[in-house]
């Protein structure tokens, strides 16, 4: 890759950021912007821009995609996601309701929208989004929401491949099992034993990685030019 590009991922703070990072640092010339939230100075690198952004605030939204606008992105990784404690379809939580489908979903679509129009204009683009595993098999009980946005993004996925393959942006989407991240014990509070229960229950007898996420990212972003509109799952065919 002979031109610097760059290289746009939001959620940069999480567990499948930091090894998707370093392969980039390390195997391409490409410049980072990274979007943070709170803790910024995750990062200590002269390629590495961090934007701090709220994502569950309609205003931090606009005003960080504002912020990229001026940069000439060709390649978006989008890491971000929240899930609630208590998301069952028959307990919604208006607000609550609300902070998750700006996260999750409506946040992804205003920086997608922001970043389509530098990527037709020079025939060139790479997506790569975040489902999950169980979104086409009805998500969790209690994680209602979290399911729909992610099912909406495998959605957006195939209306990119659709209508934007044609620009030369090739658009795909990762879609995560049950993967050892601190997703499950910062977010979710689940202790050692459940995660080595879980790990145990999936097919292949062991939970997933960060690396192994990462490492279909960094592929389908960096080194595919045909495959366009999947949803990956890496799941250790936990969801068959």
């Amino acid at each position: 890759m002979s031109k610097s590009k760059r290289v746009l991922i939001t959620g940069g703070s999480s567990d499948i950021a930091k090894p998707l990072i370093e392969k980039i640092l390390n195997e391409t010339n490409c410049e980072i912007i990274l979007s943070t939230f709170k803790n910024k100075g995750l990062f200590k690198n002269d390629r590495i821009t961090e934007i701090n952004a709220d994502f569950s605030n309609k205003e931090s939204i606009l005003e960080f995609v504002k912020k990229i606008s001026k940069y000439d992105i060709s390649y978006y990784v989008q890491l971000q996601g929240n899930v609630s404690k208590n998301d069952s379809l028959d307990s919604l939580n208006y607000d609550n309701m609300i902070d998750l489908l700006n996260i999750n979903l409506l946040s992804t679509n205003m920086v997608l929208s922001e970043l389509l129009k530098n990527m037709k204009n020079n025939n060139f683009g790479r997506i790569v989004l975040m489902s999950t595993a169980s979104a086409n098999f009805g998500g969790g009980k209690d994680s209602f929401i979290y399911g729909l946005t992610k099912h909406s993004i495998g959605y957006t996925i195939k209306h990119l491949a659709k209508y934007y393959s044609r620009y030369g942006i090739i658009s795909n989407c990762v879609a995560p099992g049950f993967i050892k991240t601190k997703f499950h014990t910062e977010v979710l509070n689940r202790d050692v034993s459940f995660l080595e229960e879980r790990g145990k229950s999936v097919r292949v007898g062991y939970s997933g990685t960060p690396e192994d996420v990462s490492n279909m990212i960094y592929n389908l972003a960096f080194e595919n030019n045909f495959i366009c509109g999947e949803i990956i799952k890496i799941d250790g065919a936990d969801f068959i």
